[in-house]
């Protein structure tokens, strides 16, 4: 491991990736060999912590393990993937001396260079988001270059803003996002399908409905207005078909305006940390089908709200900060299962997805 310049070179996530199941993110030693099962419903913990360093061991994951009555062991700092944990991580040199022990064959130049590199990265980028905040207010039309008001706590009954401990405070994540999808069927394609609550219409890529032969109940094109001014040629006319079958047995009418295209480029996103975490968090999921995946392409068809019915329900949120849906359609895997919000796994490069929000149908069908 000491010697893997492919292990010491990517980043945390990667490395998670790389040996997921196989090596335990506490001591660094074949997982099989070191993971102490407690029961099926808490999980497991490290049966070498002892061994390690407590230099080594990420001070933020600790504190979480302190308030999760779950079995669970701390993150080794090497594979903590939690951009918002860096800053509290120890300076490399003094923890060298802890990872040459741990890893007897490691070659400090190497971690020195691969492991600074990656903590500078992951700074820069939390700081960046910070910075493009900071530079909008500074253009504000207000002109108050100087203001650097305290934040303000308010409650969103009576609109009074409040004094609270620290203790009621929750911080929004840092972490890269996915929008509620899923990969259905239609004909012989997989179409990435978006739940969008902020479209009043549904819309279809007009090359899906055309290649799959969807029936078209009006070949009329429609000039559709943007939430915020403008207006789009769909080029396109209105696709009908029947969608389903739900838990209930039943096929949903979706009438969809044909576009040329629906949405931007979502990057690929892996689901199948996120589907451990998941399973981890309730035991009954570990005999579901499960997305394996979502993204990597622009979605063909978007769900708005016009039929609240066809929009996935929310279950819970997981401790890594994402949402867990449930959707009235099984996706390719046989899964009604759906994520969306953050998790640390997701592309923090990911393409921006330019979401088209509509107002109202100039032209009617």
């Amino acid at each position: 491991m000491g010697q893997c310049d492919d292990f010491l070179s990517i980043t945390p996530v990667k490395r998670r990736q790389m040996t997921e199941d196989r090596l335990c993110w506490t001591c660094l030693g074949p997982r099989a060999r070191c993971r102490v099962r407690q029961n099926t419903s808490e999980g497991s913990s490290c049966s070498n912590l002892s061994a390690v360093n407590k230099i080594l061991l990420c001070k933020a994951c600790t504190e979480y393990g302190k308030k999760n009555s779950k079995a669970y062991s701390p993150c080794n700092i090497l594979m903590c993937s939690m951009k918002s944990h860096v800053a509290d991580h120890p300076p490399l040199d003094k923890m060298l001396p802890s990872l040459i022990k741990l890893i007897p064959d490691l070659d400090p130049e190497k971690i020195k260079v691969q492991t600074a590199s990656i903590q500078v990265n992951v700074v820069q980028q939390q700081s960046s988001a910070y910075k493009i905040v900071e530079e909008r207010k500074a253009e504000s039309v207000t002109g108050k270059k100087s203001n650097k008001a305290d934040p303000v706590t308010v409650d969103s009954s009576s609109g009074e803003v409040r004094k609270v401990s620290n203790e009621q405070i929750t911080h929004e994540t840092r972490e890269a996002s996915i929008f509620i999808m899923q990969v259905l069927k239609i004909g012989q394609t997989e179409a990435l399908t978006m739940f969008d609550t902020g479209a009043n219409i549904h819309l279809i890529q007009g090359k899906l409905g055309e290649d799959e032969n969807l029936e078209l109940i009006s070949s009329k094109p429609t000039t559709l207005t943007v939430v915020g001014g403008g207006a789009i040629e769909t080029e396109y006319g209105v696709f009908r078909f029947f969608l389903g079958p739900t838990p209930e047995g039943t096929f949903k009418e979706i009438i969809a305006q044909g576009i040329p295209s629906v949405t931007g480029h979502f990057s690929h996103a892996d689901l199948s940390i996120v589907n451990n975490e998941l399973v981890n968090r309730d035991i009954r999921f570990a005999s579901e089908p499960l997305p394996e995946r979502v993204g990597g392409k622009k979605a063909q068809l978007l769900l708005g709200i016009r039929d609240p019915s066809l929009h996935p329900t929310p279950l819970f949120q997981l401790p890594s900060g994402i949402g867990v849906y449930c959707s009235p359609f099984k996706d390719i895997f046989g899964s009604t299962i759906c994520y969306g919000g953050p998790h640390y796994t997701f592309n923090p490069g990911a393409d921006a997805s330019t979401m088209v929000m509509f107002a109202q149908m100039v032209s009617q069908y």
